[in-house]
């Protein structure tokens, strides 16, 4: 999202395939989620439209770069908390996200391990 609450993506100021991610640690990985064409225009799910899925690693603190194309990027930096479930299952829930020294804002939604948050960022149109 850029300052004015328009996503970039779909105003065309950030081509999703130009997009890639680095970690402080191994592997990081995210998923391009492109418009549900099956929606309907007004279903929950279509505030996902145009978003990106970081993949969370086994890790309490850990750091994403986000480049969005060769000369933009930023920072995410999380703090995530370990969580045990039954049959000796456990994965690490993000509980913190800072975006240049500001806290942003978790979203839980319809479970204990979906997350949304929104950046707003400064990218030349």
């Amino acid at each position: 999202m850029d300052d004015k609450g328009r996503n970039l993506i779909d105003v065309g100021a950030v081509d999703p395939d130009d997009i890639t991610v680095d970690a402080d640690f191994s592997y990081p990985n995210f998923i391009y989620i492109p418009p549900d064409e099956y929606a309907e225009p007004d279903a929950s799910i279509r505030k996902y439209d145009n978003t990106l899925l970081l993949l969370i690693p086994r890790e309490s603190k850990f750091e994403y770069t986000i480049n969005i194309n060769e000369t933009s990027s930023f920072v995410l930096n999380f703090k995530a908390e370990l969580t045990e479930i039954p049959c000796g299952l456990s994965y690490y829930i993000p509980t913190d996200v800072t975006f240049k020294n500001k806290k942003l804002e978790l979203e839980k939604e319809e479970s204990d391990i979906r997350f949304l948050t929104v950046v707003e960022l400064t990218v030349p149109l």
